[in-house]
């Protein structure tokens, strides 16, 4: 009976724009539930764990809570003889805003089942996937869990700590020497210094020797001065990393255009976009080798263009709803006393670069 009332108030509370969570309970002398409260996600107080001199310092950092000390509450009351589970008392009264998208943003409604728990960890452990990747497999497996990106990227980092290794040089040197001991075809040549710390390691795998030996006329020309040493022979084929300087210089001097090399434009992204998008770099770099390889009719790229846009729109969606329903944790002077500045910022800043920039100042 008590999970028709857990379901009843799970619609309730999605129809008027709030989660709804267990927050007392009694049983009786059989162990069967008899009382219990339920409250708004909102509800309690925030009760600082910083010290009060840590406060008066200045040093207390000024964060967000949900906490509100939101009013609204329900007592529910099922006695021994009773039939039916009865209402004892009601207090319908919130001090927030009400967010009609409760049922995908609410902390209440991310949370993995155990059967996406055990896919998230199988994906990470043996597959080593990526978030993205982990993300479009968990939308098309378990199409009504609601998530974050964020959450799953929770997941992912405890599983991975759990795996990882606390000596990474040594375990990827032990790594090799044991496949020169399966292979013998496997190169593996290192140096430890008086400290027994490795300096440096050079390997080669089989594949790579039978690369070497057949293409071992290829030049690799890393473009730094006075460090090459170039043949008097022309080069049939030339790539770059789509430098101007190059792509101008390359067909006057030898008559030829240069093709430009995938991984260097790769590594130039990752230098100048990965701090820059933080964690919406891994979606960026998939989508954008997605486009380079693509063979795919315009259709296709305009669905991509629109699913793009509807994930750029949910997560603008998300942090309105983190702004709505929030509050500081410590009063901020900031806003006060530069009225001007962050009227500025709200009117030309993207609202996650607006956030990231006040937090800083504030």
């Amino acid at each position: 009976m008590w999970d028709e009332v857990d379901n009843y108030f799970d619609e309730y509370s999605a129809r008027n724009g709030f989660a709804i969570i267990k927050y007392r309970m009694e049983r009786n002398g059989k162990g069967q539930i008899h009382k219990r409260t339920l409250v708004c996600e909102f509800s309690r107080t925030y009760k600082p764990k910083k010290s009060a001199e840590a406060a008066l310092k200045g040093t207390q950092q000024n964060t967000k809570t949900k906490k509100l000390n939101c009013s609204w509450y329900i007592n529910l009351f099922f006695p021994d003889q009773a039939t039916q589970i009865g209402v004892t008392t009601f207090v319908n009264k919130h001090n927030h805003v009400l967010v009609p998208k409760t049922q995908k943003f609410a902390t209440k409604y991310r949370a993995f089942t155990n059967e996406a728990l055990n896919e998230i960890s199988l994906m990470t452990k043996h597959g080593n996937l990526t978030l993205t990747v982990q993300r479009n497999l968990l939308k098309a497996q378990f199409s009504d869990l609601h998530f974050q990106d964020q959450n799953l990227a929770n997941v992912i980092q405890k599983h991975k700590k759990a795996d990882r290794i606390n000596n990474d040089a040594s375990a990827l040197l032990t790594k090799l020497m044991q496949k020169k001991a399966e292979e013998l075809r496997w190169i593996v040549n290192f140096e430890l210094d008086k400290d027994n710390c490795l300096t440096r390691l050079f390997w080669m795998s089989p594949d790579q020797m039978d690369l070497w030996l057949r293409y071992y006329d290829i030049i690799v020309n890393d473009n730094t001065a006075r460090t090459n040493q170039a043949t008097n022979q022309t080069p049939i084929m030339m790539f770059t990393d789509a430098d101007p300087a190059l792509d101008v210089v390359i067909p006057i001097v030898f008559s030829k255009y240069a093709a430009h090399c995938i991984f260097h434009i790769t590594h130039n992204l990752s230098k100048n976009l990965k701090s820059k998008l933080g964690e919406n770099w891994d979606n960026f770099i998939k989508q954008f080798y997605q486009c380079h390889n693509t063979n795919s009719i315009l259709c296709e790229t305009a669905d991509q263009i629109d699913s793009r846009l509807n994930d750029e729109k949910r997560c603008k969606q998300f942090y309105k709803y983190k702004q709505a329903i929030t509050t500081n944790t410590a009063p901020v002077v900031g806003q006060d006393l530069f009225p001007v500045v962050t009227k500025l910022l709200d009117k030309y800043l993207t609202e996650p670069i607006n956030n990231t920039i006040k937090t800083e100042m504030f």
